[in-house]
């Protein structure tokens, strides 16, 4: 059987859970760096048994009602798939386009003067990831599976939901099988 959006998933995954060069790894060299220095810890754990990483398109709201998890929140989910009839024979050529959602909170009453610097590095970081020269495609390819740096960024306003405030970040990246 084929997997078409799974495999993406999966080697998305793959790329953010990486220890050395992966999400977390991207934003702590970014807090070392001197790039954002004072901007607040960030980890995710990918695992199946993650409290703060999910493979589901779901509104955070409904799972602060429904569940265990917590924020940070990381959602990943594919959106869509088109078969383009590339290759003759293939049950599938296309294109998949996955989204990776961020959703940061704030425990302060009030809303924070600056919310754009800890958002912007984690812009930095996922695309400093996904686009890297030399990881992420070496793990897409394994696959063939084609990416050719296709990632945006859409922030959603501050929104007093979550802890007290929360914002998502919606990555939206396209892949080609």
């Amino acid at each position: 059987m084929p997997q078409i959006s799974k495999i993406v998933r999966k080697d998305a995954v793959t790329i953010l859970s990486d220890a050395t060069r992966g999400f977390n790894a991207t934003y702590a060299a970014l807090q070392v760096g001197g790039n954002y220095p004072g901007i607040p810890d960030l980890v995710f754990d990918f695992s199946a048994t993650s409290s703060n990483f999910i493979q589901s398109q779901v509104a955070p709201q409904m799972l602060d009602e429904s569940s265990n998890y917590g924020y940070p929140l990381m959602a990943m989910y594919t959106l869509g798939s088109q078969d383009d009839k590339d290759r003759k024979f293939a049950i599938f050529a296309g294109l998949v386009q996955l989204a990776i959602d961020v959703y940061i909170s704030q425990e302060t009453n009030e809303a924070t003067a600056d919310t754009e610097t800890m958002a912007d590095a984690i812009e930095d970081a996922m695309y400093s990831m996904f686009n890297s020269s030399s990881f992420a495609p070496s793990v897409l390819m394994a696959d063939a599976i084609i990416y050719n740096g296709d990632i945006a960024l859409s922030r959603a306003p501050l929104q007093q939901a979550g802890e007290n405030w929360l914002q998502q970040l919606a990555f939206r990246l396209t892949f080609q099988l």
